[in-house]
């Protein structure tokens, strides 16, 4: 009897994880339609609500930090992509997102909001996201560069 318990208690959770990856899907297919639009309110709305239903998911913070990128928030963008990659270091759309933008030129640069959008992009292969430590060290170094010259062109704009 126990072990009929146990069978059922993971095909619930099983059916759980199934249910939670579709709707992350669905959320990325919509938040990328709302910027494809340029309903970047209603995108950080869904994307914000995502990020509380789903605290351990890496899809909510990379998508708010396309959204954040988007619209000119340099330096918040780069906090959720790192923080979608601190969630799941294998999550590629936010490795590839770190690394698009988290260079000095961001003229050409492209968001990919879900593992489809890697497909459409030129990418130098590097393999998964957790043999790029390198990488992610280079960036950790280089990030106060890049925050130092966006709060800059702040204070020059402001």
């Amino acid at each position: 009897m126990r072990k009929g318990m146990n069978t059922m208690k993971e095909q619930m959770i099983n059916t759980k994880e199934i249910m939670e990856e579709r709707e992350l899907r669905q959320l990325c297919f919509d938040v990328k339609q709302c910027c494809s639009q340029h309903d970047f309110i209603k995108a950080e709305k869904m994307a914000a609500l995502a990020m509380e239903k789903y605290p351990d998911a890496a899809q909510p913070h990379n998508l708010y930090g396309a959204i954040l990128e988007m619209t000119d928030q340099h330096v918040s963008a780069m906090k959720h992509f790192r923080a979608a990659l601190a969630l799941d270091p294998t999550y590629e759309p936010a490795s590839y997102n770190l690394e698009q933008y988290g260079t000095l030129t961001l003229e050409g640069k492209h968001c990919a909001f879900d593992e489809e959008d890697l497909e459409t992009k030129k990418r130098p292969s590097h393999g998964p996201a957790k043999k790029q430590a390198g990488n992610s060290t280079l960036r950790m170094i280089l990030y106060p560069l890049y925050r130092n010259r966006d709060s800059n062109v702040s204070k020059n704009v402001g």
